[in-house]
């Protein structure tokens, strides 16, 4: 399966008053986090993290942070990711890779989808069949009950979605559901 997510903010204490996360300290959040994620991804499974892993964490605690998670990683550059860190993540053998930005072709339901990744909200062309999926907001998106921001943009971040990474199909099926409202 292939996951999704964005914002984790590890090791980043601010980030709980910030974005009012229902944690008492920064320990219990990267504890809660890991256990979360570890639940929902195996180590078969795929997830790409979009930006913002972790906030000024120094090498060997980011590494240890990772390799905590399960799956293979592909990692999206956020405004708080250093390329240093993520070139030692990947020397590492810790991600497969990171990039700026990646598509997804992915077929569900009969249906091929094309999903644009990036860190920062982007939006598809009127009329276009693209999924643009994104962190960066934390959730700040009036959503009603989905984590839409317009159609065919979702906000994967851990804000948005429960601590948690999210399934592609999960998300695809918001995408259909949205499609006929």
């Amino acid at each position: 399966m292939i996951y999704l997510t964005a914002d984790l903010h590890f090791n980043h204490t601010n980030i709980i008053r910030f974005c009012n996360r229902p944690f008492g300290d920064v320990e219990t959040m990267n504890k809660y986090i890991i256990e979360s994620w570890n639940k929902t991804v195996t180590p078969e499974d795929e997830v790409y993290i979009l930006g913002d892993f972790s906030f000024k964490g120094t090498h060997r605690t980011v590494r240890y942070l990772m390799n905590r998670l399960n799956g293979k990683k592909y990692m999206i550059k956020g405004n708080h990711d250093r390329s240093k860190m993520l070139n030692n993540l990947q020397n590492a053998k810790l991600i497969e890779w990171w990039k700026y930005t990646h598509e997804i072709e992915y077929e569900y339901k009969g249906r091929k989808y094309t999903l644009s990744l990036s860190h920062y909200p982007h939006f598809p062309s009127k009329g276009s069949d693209i999924v643009c999926l994104h962190g960066h907001v934390h959730g700040i998106y009036e959503h009603h009950g989905t984590h839409f921001h317009s159609p065919g943009v979702i906000d994967v971040g851990v804000d948005n979605v429960g601590y948690s990474p999210i399934s592609i199909e999960t998300i695809l099926d918001f995408i259909e559901r949205q499609r006929n409202v």
